[in-house]
């Protein structure tokens, strides 16, 4: 069942053409997403609300990434 989720994410993938990845996400999955053609932006961990939507504006992603958050 694992194998086939894993399959799904990758021919998913490639037609997601910009992402931003946010707080520490792997090196590993931004070097696969960036094999498969994606376009990746790597912003900094412990981005404020506001700086964060003034990301996703100034470059409208098909997908953010966050590998982890806090509460607010």
């Amino acid at each position: 069942m694992a194998d086939m989720s894993k399959q799904h994410t990758m021919t998913l993938l490639p037609s997601i053409p910009r992402v931003l990845v946010l707080d520490g996400v792997a090196e590993s999955a931004v070097i696969k997403l960036r094999q498969l053609g994606v376009e990746v932006r790597v912003g900094p961990s412990g981005v404020a609300a506001a700086d964060l939507v003034n990301m996703i504006m100034d470059f409208t992603p098909a997908a953010v990434i966050v590998r982890s958050a806090t509460k607010l």
